[in-house]
């Protein structure tokens, strides 16, 4: 999404790069991985998964904040500001804590394209998709979640997207609530 984000400012399309951040704040962060680290968020004690799991998020929501604040540059600096009034007020020196006053102040985020997975992202991709429509006919049908189906059939046309479902296929069985053998 960085990586994107900033070819479409780069070319003078804000438009779409605020299509692509608000896609990935509603799709992909709240909608998926919220949703899904929801018990490492709720979990009693302080685990060092648990702590991974709200750094991410931060991490995600600073990113997102600065992605904004050439379009929305009230909105993104009251985010960013939140975000990082923690860090701010332990800030040693003044150019670290002016670093923190104001994401107008920060130096743009550039993707890393040695972290960048697309197999990765392309199966997640599927289970985003292939949960959503699995849950979509469940709401049409009147069954609700709490109520485990006994299984579910997926057309697959090829090897290779057999290989990326079987890869999440746990994740599609927890997600819309399918019966383990």
């Amino acid at each position: 999404m960085i990586k994107d984000t900033t070819e479409l400012y780069e070319t003078f399309e804000p438009h779409r790069a605020a299509r692509l951040i608000e896609e990935f704040v509603d799709q992909h962060l709240s909608n998926w991985y919220v949703r899904l680290s929801r018990r490492r968020f709720w979990k009693g004690e302080m685990s060092s998964d648990k702590k991974a799991a709200y750094e991410t998020l931060h991490e995600c929501l600073l990113v997102v904040a600065q992605l904004m604040s050439p379009i929305a540059p009230f909105f993104g600096d009251w985010m960013y500001q939140n975000l990082t009034s923690p860090i701010r007020e332990k800030a040693i020196s003044n150019k670290t804590r002016l670093q923190f006053e104001s994401v107008h102040l920060t130096e743009l985020v550039k993707a890393d394209k040695t972290i960048i997975d697309v197999a990765l992202e392309q199966r997640m991709d599927l289970a985003q998709k292939i949960s959503s429509m699995i849950l979509s006919i469940r709401k049409k049908e009147n069954l609700r979640v709490r109520q485990p189906l006994q299984k579910i059939q997926i057309p697959i046309l090829d090897k290779d997207t057999q290989a990326k479902i079987e890869a999440v296929k746990d994740l599609i069985l927890a997600e819309v609530n399918v019966k383990r053998n």
